[in-house]
């Protein structure tokens, strides 16, 4: 391995902007790239009180420590490299985009109060993603799986 490749790759310049979603409390994310060599990303959160949940979600929140009080994000959408990525040719990833994006949401939700992230997923690229970003698979099992995070 050279020196080079034991450097991570920096992410792109990203251009971040939000909205209010109309239907539910919560964040249209938008992200755009000043490298003009990629298409724009995206993400959605919904907010909603723990007690809110199913409870096939809420029991094992309850857990954790969680009160039913307490306020809790779900990452309903996450493309931080658009929509058309082909995953198995992993353009655009592993450039640290993902990170930056997840790591913006988070702190953003903090910042609104939420204690925790939850996200409901089965591809091997996300679930891996959410794993190295300290996320626990919560409930379910292969496509149909829920990962969690204290925040």
């Amino acid at each position: 391995m050279s020196i080079e490749d034991s450097f991570e790759k920096r992410p792109p310049k990203i251009q971040t902007s939000k909205t209010n979603l109309g239907w539910a409390d919560g964040w249209q994310y938008s992200f755009s790239f000043a490298d003009g060599d990629r298409t724009n990303g995206d993400a959605q959160v919904i907010f909603a009180p723990l007690a809110s949940l199913a409870d096939h979600l809420r029991a094992p929140l309850l857990t954790k420590g969680l009160a039913d009080t307490d306020l809790l994000v779900h990452l309903n959408e996450f493309y931080p490299n658009g929509r058309a990525l082909d995953e198995s040719e992993g353009a655009h990833m592993r450039e640290g985009v993902g990170t930056e994006v997840l790591n913006l949401l988070i702190e953003e939700a903090r910042a609104r109060g939420a204690r925790g992230m939850y996200v409901f997923t089965g591809k091997t690229s996300m679930t891996s993603f959410l794993a190295k970003h300290g996320f626990e698979s919560l409930v379910g099992t292969g496509k149909n799986q829920i990962f969690f995070k204290m925040i």
